[in-house]
């Protein structure tokens, strides 16, 4: 903000100033909510000001850095679409440090042609395993991760492990559900087919229930982004929750529950 304008806010209201002229007054409702002039837009604008410095100061965005941990630390293009987001915020982004530590990646790679989203649910599911994850959990021993993906409904689940050779079984018991939960039997699944999966005591019952095996090209993540990325935002979302909580990254499986519960819940912009 310029150094010749004044913020003063309180809880129930909040006056721009620039010498003694007051360039203009916002209020704040009964449900919490600021309630900005029609010359505002034109003032804040003119004079070069942000709008969250113009809206409510530091307490506007504390509340959106609290519905950010909240949930988990969404992208936030999906956290400004909540009904309780701070409206006064805008387009700004809210700057967080433990995103910037949580979240920091290695260039991905160029994209590839992808197949056509499945037009209902159970034609197809996406799995990987994620790991050894260091450290490893510290009640279980977990060290791997199952994440698995409805492609219609983009509903995520994640299955700590202890080891590859589970990976099978665990992705057996996660159809049950699915197809139980649904009342529809899958069809196909699409995974890298890597040796968490070549078993072929897996293979004879995927076979046995007709269900078909869509290899992707192993180490190539582009060739089945879908997963790749959810994995990605798993894992970037339960880091960055820990180190904002201040937990033990030990606790890794925990948080990545709660990061899918979350992701289940919020708008998709598939849907």
């Amino acid at each position: 903000m310029p150094d010749d304008f004044i913020l003063k806010a309180t809880k129930t209201t909040a006056e721009l100033k620039t010498g003694r002229k007051v360039l203009y007054k916002m209020t704040r409702d009964l449900v919490g909510l600021w309630i900005e002039p029609s010359n505002a837009v034109a003032d804040w604008k003119a004079a070069g000001i942000k709008r969250t410095e113009a809206a409510g100061g530091e307490e506007v965005i504390k509340q959106a850095k609290d519905l950010y941990e909240r949930y988990g630390h969404i992208s936030y293009n999906t956290l400004r679409t909540l009904p309780e987001f701070p409206k006064e915020i805008g387009k700004e982004k809210i700057r967080y440090q433990a995103c910037k530590q949580g979240k920091a990646t290695k260039p991905s790679a160029p994209k590839q042609p992808q197949e056509p989203r499945s037009t209902q649910l159970m034609e197809r599911i996406h799995a990987d395993l994620i790991g050894p994850i260091k450290p490893s959990t510290s009640s279980k021993e977990y060290k791997y991760l199952l994440n698995i993906i409805e492609d219609h409904s983009r509903y995520i689940t994640v299955v700590p492990l202890r080891a590859k050779k589970d990976a099978g079984n665990a992705l057996i018991k996660v159809i049950n559900e699915m197809e139980a939960a649904t009342n529809l039997r899958l069809s196909k699944i699409q995974a890298d087919w890597g040796g968490e999966f070549r078993n072929q005591e897996l293979e004879i019952e995927l076979q046995q229930r007709g269900i078909m095996l869509k290899p992707t090209i192993p180490k190539h993540s582009e060739t089945n982004m879908i997963i790749k990325r959810a994995n990605r935002t798993i894992l970037k979302m339960s880091r960055t929750a820990l180190i904002s909580a201040g937990l033990p990254k030990g606790l890794w499986d925990k948080a990545s529950d709660a990061i899918a519960y979350t992701k289940n819940r919020v708008p998709h912009k598939t849907l």
